[in-house]
């Protein structure tokens, strides 16, 4: 397809698909809703973010014997890439399994990180939103619509259809979607593990 330059070019064309020149009015909302389900649905390396964050001994919610620590995620949190303590990666492991004596590791739940590492640093490499969005002041293209448009196409043409209930559309735009994501997630992990372009934030 040929390149979407800009926000206003992305709309024209989703526009042009669905033959619905009402489409710009709720544009924004649609777009919302399109970097949310791809903030989770894509996480790659482009989303990865950095955070040091200190678990504690929980004074409500788990009981101060719990046994692990607890603090909570950053707001633009989507789902955990890594987590280091010092020189030693943690492992994700079953939230029951944090309450055994001699168990070792993070779960997340809900909007916290829990850890059987109590107040000591942990480095969190995770995966944030589509930033900067095509919505905000003075926004007007990011790294996403540059490289892959249409992934940014066909995820609002699914808002749209979606929000009109046209099945048979949605239908055939999520398959669609689904192998865009798909593609993506591979050639980002091609390019970590061929190590030709690896964005792991440093701690600041």
């Amino acid at each position: 397809m040929a390149a979407i330059r800009d926000y206003g070019e992305l709309i024209a064309e989703v526009q042009t698909r669905v033959e619905d020149s009402g489409v710009s009015m709720r544009a924004a909302l649609f777009t919302q809703l399109a970097e949310n389900m791809l903030a989770k649905r894509l996480l790659v390396s482009d989303q990865e973010k950095y955070e040091s964050l200190t678990p504690v001994t929980p004074t409500e919610g788990f009981g101060s014997d719990a046994g692990f620590g607890v603090v909570a995620l950053p707001d633009d949190f989507q789902e955990m890439n890594l987590v280091r303590t010092g020189s030693e990666f943690l492992p994700l492991i079953p939230f029951a399994d944090l309450f055994l004596s001699d168990a070792k590791g993070y779960a997340v739940r809900g909007p916290n990180l829990l850890s059987t590492e109590i107040d000591a640093a942990h480095d969190c490499y995770y995966f944030g939103p589509i930033e900067p969005s095509l919505v905000g002041a003075g926004t007007s293209t990011n790294w996403l619509l540059e490289l892959e448009p249409e992934i940014y196409l066909y995820a609002l043409l699914f808002q749209v259809y979606q929000s009109s209930g046209d099945a048979e559309n949605l239908a055939r735009v999520s398959s669609y979607l689904g192998g865009l994501i798909n593609s993506a997630k591979v050639a980002d992990s091609r390019r970590r593990y061929n190590k030709t372009r690896i964005r792991v934030p440093s701690a600041p």
